[in-house]
């Protein structure tokens, strides 16, 4: 009976807490993220902690900043408004889940274990999150050096568009490391408009395919590439990309995907000096 109880006692301890936290434009009350109707109402506001789990409402959100995660390797999740994991919620609305939530600006993930999710969307439409970069330089989302375990799910990643300047732009960039890093996740996210690389990868390094260096599933990639000064080549992913681009690369999936309107060295680039190894590329179409 002492053993179940002191179960019982963990159980609850570790239920309280673990609370949701929420996140809406505009929201008008506290700003303290305990409600949808005291949400922060804007995503520099929050207040992140690995117990909890952030819901972010439709909305027009500036991400021109970095996600200053908490360290540590309890994975936690920003996931879009949905009815499913809200409709009990204290002020909840209905349209919260509807609209889209718009984040612009250059988004850095600081912090790994941590799963940004759109909640919906497949191919090209119905993402419920969307980061939009439309500046000439940098990347529309950056994970930062050295965080493992990042998952990017059910997003939309757009930047100013194929051919739109004379400087280079990616839209997701797995930050150049100093260490091997693993278990990047995309599943369903739409890349499109960017002068260089839709995906830029340093140095993912796993020891199976199912712990994983990177995988990416159900994923598009369009019009990327035609940048205005010929001298920055691009592709649609470029994998290797670190300081001395001699590490080795492993364990990496790309399946169930489309690669279109690429221009440059190719849709896939190994570049660096490095062993590239395990890689397991299927059911995806290049046109």
């Amino acid at each position: 009976m002492r053993l179940l109880a002191a179960i019982l006692s963990i159980a609850m301890l570790l239920s309280a807490q673990a609370e949701n936290r929420y996140i809406r434009a505009a929201a008008g009350g506290a700003a303290n993220g305990t409600t949808w109707d005291d949400a922060w109402t804007a995503l520099a506001d929050v207040s992140w902690a690995r117990t909890n789990a952030y819901y972010i409402a439709g909305g027009a959100y500036d991400s021109a900043l970095t996600l200053s995660l908490p360290a540590g390797s309890t994975p936690f999740t920003l996931k879009k408004a949905n009815a499913t994991d809200n409709s009990g919620d204290a002020g909840w609305d209905a349209s919260y889940a509807t609209t889209l939530a718009e984040l612009t600006g250059k988004l850095i993930i600081g912090g790994g274990y941590f799963t940004l999710d759109g909640a919906t969307g497949s191919g090209t439409s119905g993402h419920g999150i969307k980061i939009v970069n439309d500046t000439d330089t940098g990347s529309s989302l950056t994970i930062y050096a050295n965080a493992s375990a990042v998952q990017l799910v059910r997003l939309e990643v757009s930047g100013p568009g194929a051919g739109s300047s004379a400087f280079g732009n990616d839209l997701v960039t797995w930050n150049p490391v100093t260490s091997s890093q693993k278990g990047l996740l995309l599943s369903n996210v739409w890349m499109h408009g960017c002068t260089r690389n839709g995906l830029t990868v340093g140095w993912a390094l796993g020891t199976s395919h199912t712990d994983y260096g990177m995988m990416m599933d159900g994923c598009v990639i369009s019009s990327t590439g035609k940048c205005l000064d010929p001298g920055v080549h691009g592709q649609g992913i470029q994998m290797c990309y670190t300081a001395s681009a001699m590490q080795d690369q492993g364990w990496i999936t790309i399946r169930n995907s489309m690669l279109w309107n690429v221009t440059g060295s190719g849709y896939i680039a190994h570049i660096g000096t490095g062993f590239n190894h395990d890689l397991r590329y299927y059911n995806t179409i290049f046109a």
